[in-house]
Formats: C-alpha cells, structure tokens, sequence
C-alpha cells in the first residue's frame, strides 16, 4: 500500500502547497569554539558555577570577537567550590558563584575587583 500522491513529495512544487506557507527566519549562533579559532589571546580564567556554563558557552563569541573586550574560559566547579574561592581570591578573583556567600547566618553581598 503506498501513500497517496497529495501528501507525497511529488507535489511539492504546487502552487496550493506554498500559498498557505509561514516563514519562519532563522538564524544561527557562532558555535562555541569560535574563541579558540579566531582569537589568539591568552583567556581570561573565570571560575563559576555549573548553573552558568550554558550561558557563558552563548556569552564568549560576543566577548572574544571584540578588541575592547577580552577572552574567557569558564571553568565549571560546584557551588561551595566557587564559593570558596570568591572568598579567597585564589587561583582568581573572577569567581562566579550564582547565590552570594553566606557569613554568620546573613547573606553577604560579594566584593567584586
């Protein structure tokens, strides 16, 4: 049994087929190794949570591919982990932890360099 030849491909090409048609425009992001391919510079090391890697893998083209701005490389870590290095400065004091440190049962806004 085959398929009936007005929901087949073969007409594709009528004219009933494309007077009803929605465009929809697409476009297409720089895929996240664009940094490493077209900027030779030295990455900045900025330390964070996992919950940020998503947005920092959409965020490096539109920083990378600017003079005035600078390369960066998020290196995911858990959130006591960045947490703790916010509090340390060390190995960077780019830490980005997604909820501020917490001291003596208070929430404390984090110092930013």
């Amino acid at each position: 049994m085959g398929v009936a030849a007005a929901v087949s491909p073969a007409y594709w090409w009528s004219a009933s087929n494309w007077r009803h048609r929605f465009v929809v425009p697409l476009t297409f992001a720089l895929p996240p190794d664009a940094c490493d391919v077209l900027d030779d510079r030295a990455p900045v090391q900025m330390y964070g949570s996992e919950l940020l890697n998503q947005a920092t893998l959409q965020w490096a083209p539109a920083y990378c591919l600017r003079d005035d701005r600078f390369k960066f490389r998020h290196n995911r870590q858990p959130e006591t982990a960045a947490l703790r290095l916010l509090g340390t400065g060390r190995p960077s004091p780019r830490s980005c932890p997604t909820v501020p440190p917490r001291a003596r049962s208070r929430w404390v806004t984090p110092r930013w360099p």
